[in-house]
């Protein structure tokens, strides 16, 4: 059975992550969405059902993810995509936009896909 991994899998993009999945695959991100979870109580806020860690998704909900991402990228104009990308991983640790908990709500994945439908969003 042949291993699928690097330039050798079918999916395989030249090594590029985008700089939107390496933010949320960060560490900081994890512990940011673990503290959202924990101060709603593992509750969707909108529904008020209880799920669990692995079912619940941490929302930005006054200014949303892409919209401070792309903040985050003109404050830093000199670093660019994706030749800067671990630089800027580690500037973003330190952003606080990304990481204020005023902006984040648990919900399930039901109603998180109620909120980005609504907003008209899907997809993001």
């Amino acid at each position: 059975m042949t291993q699928l991994f690097g330039k050798d899998n079918p999916a395989y993009k030249g090594g590029v992550t985008k700089l939107r999945t390496l933010i949320r695959n960060s560490k900081i991100y994890r512990d940011w969405k673990e503290l959202c979870y924990q101060r709603d109580r593992y509750r969707c806020v909108d529904c008020k059902e209880q799920f669990t860690s692995s079912t619940l998704n941490a929302h930005h909900c006054n200014k949303d993810f892409g919209d401070i991402l792309q903040d985050f990228i003109a404050k830093y104009p000199k670093y660019e995509c994706p030749r800067d990308n671990k630089m800027l991983v580690m500037l973003a640790s330190c952003y606080a936009p990304f990481w204020d908990m005023s902006n984040a709500v648990s919900l399930c994945k039901a109603c998180h896909k109620k909120r980005h439908e609504l907003a008209g969003d899907i997809g993001k």
